[in-house]
């Protein structure tokens, strides 16, 4: 067998970037978690003949505990934000999605930058979307892309950055199996 490099061994497996991240993360944490314990049950192993080793003692596991509290609410919102894309990638998969027309209507300021607001109708119920600004530059309003949305949840987009020509008017009820 040919030796891979962890990346290409990550892409053998199949896993998306969300699922790939999502399973780091959780082996980061756990990795965290051994190196806590371990601490711990060395600190509990320390002489105790005098108060000084007593207090250090007692400081150590404060300061243990600390950690863990730390490396438990950054766990928790790095899942928080792994799982969020992770379900972007997986419902945006293209055996899961279809593509239909969103019309830029709005521009506005956000945390991150600059970004446009789209609609796009699927099965005649109109949805919405954002999508952040590449380079500061945002398309004009009234311009028309094509737009991935999810079958399982219609209301979940994402932009292509692709301009519909003119000569494409209107899109199918339920969208494009893929780009026309």
């Amino acid at each position: 067998m040919a030796e891979l490099s962890f990346v290409e061994y990550v892409r053998s497996t199949g896993l998306t970037g969300g699922e790939a991240f999502c399973l780091l993360t959780m082996a980061g944490f756990a990795v965290l978690a051994v190196a806590a314990a371990v601490g711990l049950y060395r600190g509990r192993h320390l002489p105790t003949s005098t108060k000084k080793a007593a207090k250090e003692r007692s400081s150590d596991w404060k300061g243990m505990l600390s950690f863990l509290a730390g490396a438990g609410i950054t766990g928790f919102f790095g899942y928080s934000i792994a799982h969020v894309r992770y379900q972007l990638d997986y419902q945006l998969r293209p055996d899961a999605s279809r593509y239909t027309i969103g019309e830029v209507y709005r521009h506005s300021a956000r945390k991150k930058g600059p970004v446009y607001e789209y609609r796009y109708r699927v099965r005649s119920q109109s949805y919405e979307g954002t999508t952040t600004c590449q380079s500061r530059a945002c398309p004009p309003i009234g311009i028309r892309f094509y737009i991935t949305f999810a079958l399982a949840d219609h209301s979940l987009s994402q932009c292509t950055g692709e301009v519909v020509p003119d000569t494409v008017q209107t899109a199918p009820a339920l969208g494009w199996p893929t780009l026309p």
